[in-house]
């Protein structure tokens, strides 16, 4: 038992110094005067104009940009990082299906940055889970993103999302970017609903379980 607690208060002073991935964001909207914090995600702050969602005509998934600052994260996992949010995006929107009715009818456009990533510390996870049956150092992501009108650019949702991980994701803790990766399904979920009201169906959260 001595051994064990000890191994345990090792292991989480080795994690201390570990920051959440919400002290370190570099924030990508330029205006957040009117976000509020999320009903349904204390670490979020949203914001909806009033303009229904049957308004526009078609929906544009920009590329999103990387404006995290940190080190750790190479070229290749930003470029992989920031694909794994447009795809995850497009996924989401692709199941609205939007009607032309008319010329007059504008298309949203959705546009974003990965505002922070920070990695799980896999070796600690391997023995933390081995000692104490849960992750002690978990990775995560802030994501900003935004619908706008084209061509005009007027606003019409943002959202700023800061989704760490957490000791229940056992599988997810075992690879450094993991749960970062999970985080943007969850940003991309909520912004969804944000803009649109209605919430991913049955099949579309199959398609997620699939590709985890």
């Amino acid at each position: 038992m001595k051994t064990r607690l000890f191994l345990a208060l090792s292991l989480a002073f080795m994690a201390s110094s570990c920051s959440t991935v919400g002290k370190n964001r570099t924030p990508f909207l330029t205006n957040t005067a009117l976000l509020e914090k999320s009903t349904d995600d204390a670490r979020a702050y949203v914001w909806r104009s009033p303009k229904p969602i049957e308004s526009f005509g078609a929906i544009k998934i920009e590329s999103m940009q990387f404006v995290a600052k940190n080190d750790a994260i190479s070229q290749e996992e930003q470029t992989a990082l920031k694909e794994r949010l447009m795809s995850a995006l497009t996924e989401r929107f692709a199941a609205l299906h939007l009607t032309q009715k008319s010329s007059r009818q504008p298309t949203l456009v959705v546009r974003g940055a990965i505002t922070a990533v920070e990695k799980a510390n896999v070796p600690i996870n391997i023995i933390a889970e081995a000692v104490l049956n849960f992750p002690i150092d978990m990775g995560g992501v802030a994501i900003d993103l935004e619908a706008v009108t084209n061509p005009k650019g007027t606003r019409v949702a943002a959202g700023q999302y800061i989704v760490p991980g957490r000791p229940w994701q056992l599988f997810r803790s075992l690879t450094e970017l993991g749960q970062a990766r999970h985080g943007m399904d969850v940003a991309a979920d909520n912004f969804y609903t944000l803009v649109t009201g209605k919430k991913q169906s049955a099949e579309s959260e199959k398609g997620k379980i699939a590709k985890q």
